[in-house]
């Protein structure tokens, strides 16, 4: 899934202090995961940063399933017409295979680069990756 590069890359997930493994109302992803900050990232990259406007969900239009738990992503997204590749790029989806998914940033000349992540409940951080199982991008930017 990929969505417009944003300028400037920060802590901005809006539940980070919220309770953890509550399912968000907003996005239907557990709260504090990495399924839900991802959403979060692809909401806010087309703009939609009021809850109720919110396109990328758990239960996504024009899908008969959920997106669920990170290691289902990459089945998911290929039914729904995502590409999925192993190409990082700014704004897309890292998928990993035992269960993780992570919003991709700054991408290397060599491949490598770095994303940006919420993991086990924690602070979300940043950290370089250059092994990871794929990548999802959405088939058109949404306006």
């Amino acid at each position: 899934m990929k969505c417009p590069l944003r300028s400037a890359v920060s802590d901005d997930y809006p539940w980070k202090t919220a309770t953890a493994d509550a399912v968000n109302s907003y996005t239907h992803f557990y709260i504090r995961e990495c399924t839900d900050f991802v959403a979060w990232r692809m909401n806010r990259d087309t703009g939609h940063t009021t809850p109720a406007s919110f396109w990328f969900t758990d239960w996504m239009p024009n899908s008969s399933s959920v997106w669920g738990n990170a290691v289902d992503w990459e089945a998911h997204a290929k039914a729904l017409g995502y590409r999925v590749d192993s190409s990082p790029a700014i704004g897309a989806v890292a998928y990993f295979s035992y269960g993780h998914v992570a919003y991709v940033e700054p991408v290397n000349a060599d491949g490598s680069g770095r994303v940006h992540l919420w993991r086990s409940r924690q602070v979300q951080r940043r950290r370089a990756f250059a092994a990871h199982s794929g990548t999802l991008r959405q088939p058109a930017v949404r306006s």
